[in-house]
């Protein structure tokens, strides 16, 4: 597979419909390219369709909800410590806790066709 990516095609994508999250985060959204990496997981979201997607280190959700914009995409979000739990995606799910040793996690994680680290 081959992606095609340059500033001019992360900066064309629309971030208008992003709201409903912390003001602080949405801002990040609406950065142009190379202040912020959330328009490069956008962009990547859409060169997939109908996959799971591992967000692993969300801390704030922000990252999970840019994997999001595919709704067509399943984001399994992990972090050990602060998030929100209103954000509006209905295809992401968020796990907040230590899961190093269940394996049930662990094979989620590696079914992901794409895997996250933040």
């Amino acid at each position: 597979m081959r992606i095609t990516l340059s500033n001019g095609i992360l900066d064309a994508l629309s971030t208008s419909h992003i709201q409903h999250i912390h003001p602080d985060m949405e801002q990040w959204f609406h950065l142009e390219s190379g202040k912020e990496h959330y328009r490069l997981l956008m962009h990547l979201a859409f060169c997939f369709d109908g996959i799971q997607i591992a967000d692993i280190g969300t801390y704030r959700g922000a990252s999970a909800i840019a994997l999001a914009q595919n709704p067509n995409n399943k984001v399994y979000s992990l972090d050990v410590g602060v998030f929100r739990n209103d954000i509006p995606y209905g295809n992401i799910e968020f796990n907040i806790g230590d899961y190093i040793n269940d394996q049930s996690i662990q094979n989620r994680i590696l079914e992901s066709k794409v895997i996250f680290l933040d």
